[in-house]
């Protein structure tokens, strides 16, 4: 499997389980992590401390351009090039509405041309911490348990204006869904089945970008 960031025109090589890349956009400074369990490169400090299968670890700080921008302005998650409603697999509405139980916050259209899934970085983050300056890619534990829960609500996403001067640590990590076999379990179920020949060739993308549709950097997985 081969991993990419992409910044703008710019391409390179994710060293999974490996050595942190740098992020410098219009938007965001700082950096990715990318790890997958039972890789070929083993990370056993973060996964004998966690069940997860991945995690995609940012850490870094948003850098508002044209005016301020808040907590509800940037969002994270899947697009695609092509479409799959011909291809989606049968389950899928049950895997979708099973994602709803872990993000509210998460809005899909799986049938149109190019199909995406997006929720509000500050919302879909596993764990996430502040900090006054640019924290190391580690394993850690988040110390606000209800910040989740409370970042659904877009009014309170709203009362955080993003600050230059507030770095932060991010961990988008679950067992649900591993890209080295690319199978998923359903959330709240016993249903797991594999999606690779679903993607027709095309990469997945993980896509951080402003609500006004500006992209700041994406991931993507070579399936």
């Amino acid at each position: 499997m081969k991993c990419s960031l992409i910044v703008g025109s710019r391409k390179e090589a994710i060293a999974i389980n490996g050595t942190p890349s740098f992020v410098k956009s219009k938007q965001f400074e700082g950096q990715v992590k990318v790890r997958l369990r039972d890789y070929e490169v083993l990370d056993q400090e973060y996964f004998s401390r966690s069940n997860d299968t991945c995690s995609i670890m940012i850490a870094g700080r948003f850098l508002p351009t044209q005016g301020a921008l808040t907590a509800d302005d940037i969002l994270f998650g899947n697009q695609f090039d092509k479409p799959l409603r011909d291809i989606l697999p049968t389950g899928s509405s049950y895997m979708m509405k099973g994602l709803k139980l872990v993000d509210p916050a998460i809005e899909y259209d799986l049938y149109c041309d190019r199909p995406w899934a997006f929720s509000p970085f500050y919302a879909t983050m596993t764990k996430f911490t502040t900090a006054n300056a640019q924290p190391p890619l580690k394993y850690f534990d988040e110390g606000s348990p209800g910040r989740r829960k409370e970042m659904q609500d877009p009014e309170n996403r709203k009362k955080i204006v993003l600050s230059p001067n507030q770095y932060f640590v991010a961990d988008f990590c679950n067992p649900f869904f591993d890209p080295s076999s690319m199978s998923v379990s359903i959330p709240y179920t016993r249903l797991k089945f594999s999606v690779k020949s679903y993607y027709s060739g095309q990469p997945l993308r993980y896509v951080c970008k402003t609500r006004a549709g500006e992209t700041i950097f994406a991931i993507e997985f070579d399936l």
